[in-house]
């Protein structure tokens, strides 16, 4: 992943939807810091994932199912195609 611009007005503005504590002393950044505030380049020490929502969502109704002793869901059945 690399900013689309060396211009700094330019760049994304994307949520940081977690960090390590490693990255939060590191960079200076948290959970509520913008994708602007990471140093530029990005430093190789530095892993950036893209987020996984549909994922964490079937795992967290399977988890919740089986939990509470009910058939855990199939993980098609969760969420549709389009939200992975």
């Amino acid at each position: 992943m690399s900013y689309p611009s060396d211009d700094p007005s330019q760049r994304g503005n994307g949520l940081i939807l977690a960090s390590s504590p490693a990255a939060k002393k590191a960079y200076g950044i948290s959970n509520v810091s913008r994708s602007r505030d990471l140093p530029f380049p990005y430093p190789e020490d530095l892993v950036i994932a893209p987020p996984m929502m549909a994922l964490y969502m079937r795992k967290n109704i399977w988890m919740l199912q089986a939990f509470i002793g009910k058939e855990a869901l199939e993980d098609d059945d969760a969420l549709d195609e389009d939200e992975d």
